[in-house]
């Protein structure tokens, strides 16, 4: 470092908040903790920033791994009033969840696709041994449940007024707690099932509808349904769909909408199931299908949990950087352990605005199984 003026570094904490590191003139070295590592006085090596170089105070390197600057003595600095210790929360950002629940006539059934001989209504509709009325009751608990850190919002995947017909806008939109709505519509819709499941159409609804969305919140489709796609138009019932179906959730997923898929009952649909689940981007995994097969409400209830644990855990809005500092020089830690800057297995900006990370990868399994508990970021501010 060059000149009568030091470079020093303080960090401002989120959640647990850190001093200024500040050491006046005739003092000993100083060593930078936090950002990217530290080096050491003397030219030691940093933790995991480049080596240090010469023999005064030591900044705070960024992820980069930028190398820590020495001064080559002593230095004297004056140090920014706005470089004191501040705090402010990093909060968990609410995921926006569109359920896209089937309501086709099969789901009158019960969970092994057969009609029930004396049922209610039309068609055999099994009535409270129904695929629709037992999952109910899972839902709403759900729902009601994660009211607070989940923006709930629904399609039906069909329109009763018409065979193969499909909404063109949510029954229930997005909003913050927002369960008493959905509960309300699943609970009082009794039916007996609309004709055709237009899964294709109804989930680029859904995708058409949350793209137009302006908050920033993470967005994700939740599929659940019971059987084969059809319905590639309004007057095709019998034509399968499973390719289009497959392309739909492809086409979500490169728009940064993954999808996750639950299969009611012992559909026949298993096989396509699969690969619309692979083809979302958020397949189960360690079950023996790649889509969350559920026959009763516990089977539901355990699946919903680990889709809203997984969609609700890793991603954090940190606000702007606070005065005289930067998101250039971020340090993240899990539980006081720092994570490094990599978007497949660490942290990441959610985008240009450095308001947002992602944790990815191990960290944010992590986070979600409750061994990590919490999630700090310090900001670093220099002063020359």
């Amino acid at each position: 470092m060059s000149g009568s003026a030091a470079r020093f570094s303080c960090l401002v904490t989120f959640v647990a908040a850190v001093g200024c590191g500040f050491k006046a003139a005739n003092s000993e070295p100083m060593s930078g903790t936090g950002g990217g590592g530290h080096a050491g006085a003397g030219g030691g090596a940093g933790t995991t920033g480049g080596a240090g170089r010469g023999g005064g105070p030591v900044i705070i390197v960024n992820d980069a791994g930028s190398p820590g600057t020495g001064g080559g003595g002593n230095v004297t600095g004056t140090l920014d009033a706005n470089c004191g210790v501040k705090t402010q929360s990093a909060k968990a950002i609410p995921p926006d969840i569109m359920l896209v629940m089937d309501r086709s006539l099969s789901m009158t059934n019960d969970v092994n696709d057969q009609q029930c001989a004396g049922g209610t209504g039309t068609n055999g509709n099994c009535g409270p041994n129904s695929k629709w009325e037992l999952m109910i009751p899972a839902l709403n608990d759900v729902i009601t449940r994660t009211d607070a850190t989940v923006n709930w919002g629904m399609f039906y995947l069909g329109d009763e007024a018409a065979m193969c017909g499909v909404a063109t806008a949510p029954i229930v939109p997005i909003a913050a707690q927002n369960a008493t709505a959905l509960t309300t519509s699943l609970t009082g819709n009794q039916f007996n099932g609309q004709v055709g499941t237009p899964t294709r159409r109804a989930i680029q609804g859904a995708v058409s509808y949350l793209t137009g969305l302006a908050d920033t919140n993470p967005k994700f489709l939740l599929l659940a349904t019971d059987g084969q796609p059809n319905c590639a138009t309004a007057s095709s019932l019998q034509t399968d769909d499973s390719a289009g179906t497959q392309q739909a959730v492809a086409d979500a997923l490169a728009a940064g909408i993954p999808t996750f898929v639950v299969g009611i009952g012992n559909t026949n649909a298993a096989a396509t199931l699969n690969q619309v689940a692979i083809a979302g981007g958020r397949p189960q995994t360690g079950g023996a299908t790649s889509y969350y097969q559920v026959n009763d409400a516990a089977a539901l209830s355990g699946a919903l949990g680990t889709i809203v644990g997984q969609a609700a855990s890793c991603t954090f809005n940190i606000g702007a950087a606070p005065d005289g500092t930067t998101p250039a020089g971020l340090g993240v830690f899990g539980d006081g352990n720092r994570i490094t800057m990599d978007p497949t297995n660490g942290w990441s900006f959610k985008d240009a605005t450095m308001t947002t990370i992602i944790l990815n990868g191990s960290i944010c399994d992590q986070v979600m199984s409750g061994t990590v508990h919490d999630v700090t970021v310090a900001f670093v501010c220099m002063v020359t």
